[in-house]
C-alpha cells in the first residue's frame, strides 16, 4: 500500500500510540522500546529482512507464519502483535516510522528530548555532564545527547534542539565577525559618500 508522507506519519502515530498505551498498561514501556529499537536497526541494516517485510510477492498468511516462527518467544506479545497487525493491514513498510514515533512519544512522556551535539573533538564526561545541566535549564527537559564529532566545527560546539540551533563554534564566530566587519565598512562608505556629496 502506497502512502504519502502525511498519511504515513498519521498512520505511524496511530499504531505507535496504541502500542505505547498497551506497553504502559503492562509496565513494559522500556522493554518494548528496546525491542522496537532493535527492529528499527534490523530493518536499516539487514536488506534481506527489509525486503521480507515489504515484498509483495510474499503471501500475507505465509509472512504471518514466518513472523511467528522468527519472533515468537523472543519478543513481547505487544511487539509481536504490532508486527502481525501491520502485516494483516499491508503496512509493514511503515514499521521504521512506527518505531521512531513510539520512541519520540515515550521520550516526551518521560520529559526527555533528543539534542544533537557536534564538536570538533569528543566530549569528556565532565563536559558532557556540564552540557546536560545547561541544556536542562535552557529547555526544562531531560536531554538525551546524540553526539557527533565534526572537524569543521573548529572548536566550540553546535547544539540542535528541535528546529533551534545553538552555535558557539569558531566558524560561526568568524562568520559573525566577518558580518560585523562588512557592516562597519558599509557604514564608513556611506559616511564618506555623504561627506563628499555635502562638500
Amino acid at each position: 500500500m502506497s502512502l504519502d508522507f502525511d498519511s504515513l506519519t498519521a498512520a505511524a502515530k496511530v499504531y505507535a500510540e496504541a502500542v505505547l498505551e498497551l506497553a504502559a498498561k503492562g509496565g513494559q514501556e522500556a522493554a518494548v522500546a528496546e525491542e522496537l529499537a532493535s527492529l528499527r536497526d534490523l530493518v536499516a541494516h539487514d536488506a534481506g529482512f527489509a525486503a521480507f517485510l515489504s515484498a509483495p510477492a510474499i503471501d500475507r498468511d505465509a509472512r504471518r507464519d514466518s513472523l511467528r516462527k522468527i519472533f515468537g518467544g523472543k519478543l513481547s506479545e505487544t511487539t509481536l502483535n504490532l508486527l502481525l497487525v501491520l502485516n494483516d493491514k499491508h503496512r509493514l513498510s511503515i514499521l521504521p516510522q512506527v518505531c521512531d514515533t513510539f520512541r519520540q512519544m515515550l521520550e516526551a512522556r518521560r520529559g526527555q528530548e533528543r539534542m544533537y551535539v557536534s564538536t570538533a573533538v569528543p566530549l569528556s564526561e565532565t563536559q558532557r555532564n556540564t552540557l546536560i545541566g545547561l541544556l536542562q535549564k535552557l529547555t526544562t527537559r531531560q536531554p538525551i545527547l546524540v553526539e557527533t564529532v565534526d572537524a569543521s566545527v573548529l572548536g566550540g560546539l553546535r547544539v540542535q534542539v528541535g528546529d533551534k540551533v545553538f552555535d558557539n563554534t569558531l566558524y560561526s564566530r568568524l562568520r559573525r565577525l566577518r558580518s560585523e566587519l562588512m557592516a562597519t565598512v558599509d557604514s564608513h562608505l556611506h559616511e564618506n559618500r555623504k561627506f563628499i556629496l555635502d562638500s
